[in-house]
């Protein structure tokens, strides 16, 4: 008998504490402790996870160490400041104030748009072996070789040595040609005065672009050298075999010259 009493004391003791708790857990500021303390762990769990993100991109090469510390920074400065506003707004009951930080957050999201584009594009381009380095691509109106592919952009090198950086986003975005391999067959092409030098440049476009030896891809075409009785143009084309180059040349200096008849004109093939 004994035994039960002390059982049933101690079941009306435990109910006790239990609806005290429950009273406790019930109290508006207990809930607004609650959330605001979910908001920091969330809060610090995406830090901590972005940063451990960065740190393996460096350990990769994607980004500068340099950098890392930067994007670091300024993400610890953005998440204390959005979980410090959120906790703000839930003690003071302030709609403003939690509408303001929504905003907030949006504004940051916006602005970060092309940033979170590009990374999502990079692993696009690596899982889907759309680009290697070393491929001969043409992009847009940019001709040249792969030389890196970054997080946020991939890096071409021109046939004039030039680094383009192009977002990765675009990169899926545009027209992409990837060729095996293109070489180069560069030609100079003197005429002498009189001449207009536009008239000039659109006649040699036309030769070549005529012409079905070499692939499509834009001729760079630019004045050599510039003299009161003549001018000097570079002509750069592509083939996609080393056997052609020497045809390729041949062929396009006829067409060059039937364009230009009516010029005094003097064709050299350049060496690379």
């Amino acid at each position: 008998m004994k035994q039960v009493e002390e059982y049933k004391t101690f079941i009306s003791i435990i109910d006790y504490y239990i609806s005290q708790l429950q009273q406790f857990l019930a109290h508006p500021l207990m809930i607004q402790i609650i959330y605001a303390a979910l908001a920091f762990i969330v809060g610090v769990a995406v830090l901590k996870t972005v940063n451990n993100m960065l740190k393996r991109m460096v350990q990769r090469n994607m980004i500068s160490q340099s950098a890392y510390v930067k994007i670091h920074n300024v993400l610890t400065v953005v998440v204390y400041t959005l979980i410090l506003l959120i906790i703000i707004s839930l003690f003071t009951a302030n709609i403003f104030l939690l509408l303001g930080t929504i905003g907030f957050i949006l504004i940051i999201a916006l602005s970060a748009r092309n940033v979170f584009t590009n990374i999502i594009s990079y692993y696009a381009i690596l899982l889907g072996r759309i680009l290697v380095i070393g491929d001969m691509v043409s992009i847009g109106k940019v001709t040249g070789k792969v030389k890196n592919i970054g997080v946020l952009y991939t890096e071409i090198k021109t046939k004039d040595g030039s680094i383009v950086r192009i977002p990765n986003y675009l990169v899926l975005r545009r027209a992409l040609k990837i060729y095996s391999e293109l070489y180069t067959v560069r030609i100079k092409v003197r005429v002498e005065a009189p001449y207009n030098l536009d008239d000039i440049a659109d006649k040699i476009h036309r030769a070549i672009t005529s012409y079905k030896g070499v692939v499509k891809v834009a001729p760079d075409i630019r004045v050599r050298k510039l003299a009161p009785g003549y001018v000097e143009l570079e002509v750069t084309v592509y083939t996609t075999s080393p056997e052609k180059v020497e045809h390729v040349f041949s062929d396009i200096a006829q067409e060059i010259l039937k364009e230009l008849s009516e010029f005094k004109v003097e064709i050299v093939r350049l060496s690379l």
